[in-house]
């Protein structure tokens, strides 16, 4: 009897490439994280200036806003992405990381321009990310522009829930 639980995918090498849908749950939890520090920066921008002022110079406090996003969310994922732990919170919590091609820890430059790679991704009308699922390394367009993969921890292959599954038949 099959399961209908996915299967890890390990390539030749070993590597077990992290795919799409765990990415996307990471890319949610990430969502949720920035979402919350962009919140309380507002927040702390709307005092600063006033509310009311802020009010009066609607398109203003809104370009702001959408600088205010694009910095925080390109420092969060840069810093956490080339930090010792190679991965965003979300990341983290699926046990996956950001690597380069041969496995090592990118730089914050490199995380700087997987970050941008994003942005092309979105503007392809998302086909940047749906990549992942038909590339060899499940890389996305920004992952292919950066260098980089994003792969399942080496203690989350061991652990019980990895090993849960029936092997494919």
């Amino acid at each position: 009897m099959t399961s209908n639980m996915p299967q890890p995918t390990v390539d030749a090498s070993g590597v077990d490439y992290a795919g799409f849908w765990r990415r996307v749950a990471a890319f949610v939890a990430d969502f949720a994280v920035v979402c919350f520090i962009e919140f309380l920066l507002a927040l702390v921008m709307l005092f600063m200036f006033g509310f009311f002022r802020a009010a009066q110079r609607g398109s203003v406090v809104f370009l702001s806003l959408v600088i205010l996003w694009l910095v925080v969310a390109w420092l969060y994922s840069a810093i956490m992405e080339s930090s010792s732990k190679q991965a965003t919170v979300g990341k983290e919590g699926l046990g996956i990381v950001v690597t380069d091609m041969a496995g090592g820890r990118i730089s914050f430059g490199k995380a700087t321009v997987r970050y941008l790679g994003k942005i092309v991704s979105a503007l392809t009308v998302f086909v940047g990310f749906i990549m992942i699922g038909f590339t060899a390394n499940k890389q996305a367009l920004h992952d292919r522009i950066a260098g980089s993969a994003v792969v399942v921890k080496e203690e989350a292959l061991h652990s019980p829930v990895a090993n849960s599954h029936p092997p494919a038949k």
